[in-house]
């Protein structure tokens, strides 16, 4: 993700999608990471649409922004055995990827 204006839509896709987070996730992140999540999220022309009655996994949000989201997850929400999934998860997703 080199693109500002990449960050920028990423940013704005995870602000959106938060929004329907339940607060006790949302509660846990730095304040001072959603607030930079924000500024640049004001920078972006993209449309984000969400519909709440769809999982995420079936909607058209950016793998960038999946990933900054389970990076949140792992960061401010995971116990110790959830971060040792979430690592091996990454791990077996990195070597397939290094496959192609």
């Amino acid at each position: 993700m080199t693109d500002e204006l990449e960050m920028c839509d990423v940013a704005k896709e995870t602000i959106e999608i938060l929004k329907y987070f339940d607060t006790e996730f949302t509660s846990k992140i730095s304040n001072n990471f959603l607030n930079q999540l924000r500024e640049l999220a004001k920078k972006s022309k993209k449309d984000v649409v969400i519909d709440k009655t769809v999982e995420l996994k079936n909607q058209k949000v950016s793998n960038e922004c999946k990933d900054l989201i389970s990076m949140l997850y792992y960061q401010y929400i995971a116990n110790e055995e959830e971060k040792k999934k979430i690592i091996d998860i990454w791990s077996s997703n990195d070597v397939l990827y290094q496959k192609r």
